[in-house]
């Protein structure tokens, strides 16, 4: 009874933060207070199973994503959607720390647990670092060949392990968003991405016009590297950063950012220079290329003062 009384309560708490404007920031700091508060006493108690606990993670995972998805509908502030980043990180640290050691009994064949307990921990380890994600990486290959996950599912958690690695993603799920610019581009996708997909049965995305213009997908092969990122000045001395135009050259290869400073390069992996050179208002900015040989691609973002 009292569980249903805190869902009740939460879901309200959801309601009003979106539709009402006033006083946000008193309402958001208590429902993240509300949310800390009761979502881990319930896992307190030793009565629980294993699979009443993770049932509780699972639902506190997805309310916190659930909350930002609706602010961010709701466009709230930036610092508001950073407030609730911040939460969502604790509540994906905790979450990890009560489901990892059920995990790792389940791996052993201790304990046995319902699929959706399975697929609860699928969510946890998704949203956790990328060590975990590559020990837990085994098991999350059984539950897609259980077909306790979609295949959609796994694509996600391949795409996010490979972007953790900076290789190209296989199936082109995960994108990246610049903090100060807040425009989404796909991380670089491999070439061969319609043969990965046909594999796991999954069908090829419709990217539409979520994703075109300088925004467009690159596609890249093994023997290929991908530079992106922003030219980003801060004018008035106040630490905001807003993107600008600049001319970018890799090499021989020459591009223009779009008005809020976003460049794509892609070149052959053999003709990787030292430096990449921004011209802005006729200076040149040079900043150094990694070109890690484990890596297919890096981010570069030019920061100056004006």
């Amino acid at each position: 009874m009292e569980s249903a009384i805190f869902c009740i309560l939460r879901n309200l708490i959801d309601i009003i933060m979106i539709r009402i404007k006033l006083c946000k920031h008193v309402m958001l700091l208590f429902l993240l207070l509300f949310m800390g508060k009761n979502f881990y006493a319930q896992n307190n108690s030793s009565t629980q199973t294993n699979d009443q606990i993770l049932k509780c993670l699972y639902d506190a995972d997805q309310k916190i994503r659930l909350t930002f998805d609706s602010l961010q509908t709701a466009k709230a502030s930036k610092e508001e959607l950073m407030l609730i980043l911040g939460e969502m990180g604790r509540v994906d640290v905790e979450n990890q720390r009560i489901a990892f050691p059920i995990l790792n009994t389940y791996l052993t064949g201790e304990i046995n647990l319902l699929d959706e307990s399975l697929n609860a921990l699928y969510y946890i380890v998704q949203h956790a670092d990328g060590e975990a994600q590559m020990k837990y990486q085994g098991f999350i290959k059984i539950l897609f060949d259980k077909q306790i996950i979609s295949n959609t599912e796994y694509g996600w958690f391949i795409d996010r392990l490979n972007v953790r690695q900076k290789k190209a993603q296989p199936f082109g799920f995960q994108s990246y968003t610049n903090a100060y610019t807040m425009d989404t581009f796909l991380y670089p996708i491999s070439s061969e991405t319609d043969e990965l997909r046909a594999k796991i049965g999954m069908e090829n995305p419709d990217y539409g016009e979520s994703f075109s213009g300088e925004y467009a997908p690159i596609y890249m092969s093994s023997s290929e590297y991908v530079i992106f990122g922003h030219a980003l000045c801060e004018t008035q001395g106040d630490g905001v950063w807003k993107g600008i135009v600049a001319e970018v050259s890799v090499g021989e290869i020459k591009v223009l950012t779009n008005d809020i400073g976003f460049y794509a390069i892609k070149l052959n992996r053999n003709d990787v220079p030292k430096n990449i050179n921004f011209i802005i208002e006729g200076k040149l900015y040079s900043q150094c290329i990694h070109n890690v040989p484990e890596a297919n691609w890096e981010i570069i973002d030019l920061f100056i003062m004006q």
